[in-house]
């Protein structure tokens, strides 16, 4: 893992299409970012990724069940 600091309006470059823009601190720890990447690229969180894993797998155990 790479740790680096940025101020607001800086940015990351991740290979030569995906763009990090440090945005504005909102309120108390929280940052705004902003993230370009090709529609290809899947950006999630990762609570939302695991929520999305068990849900996919919650519907693959319910068409098992279902046939």
């Amino acid at each position: 893992m790479l740790t680096i600091r940025r101020k607001p309006g800086q940015k990351i470059l991740i290979g030569n299409d995906i763009v990090i823009v440090i945005g504005s601190f909102c309120r108390f720890n929280d940052i705004k970012i902003h993230i370009a990447a090709p529609k290809n690229i899947s950006i999630l969180r990762p609570e939302l990724s695991e929520e999305l894993q068990a849900k996919a797998k919650q519907i693959i155990r319910s068409n098992k069940e279902n046939k």
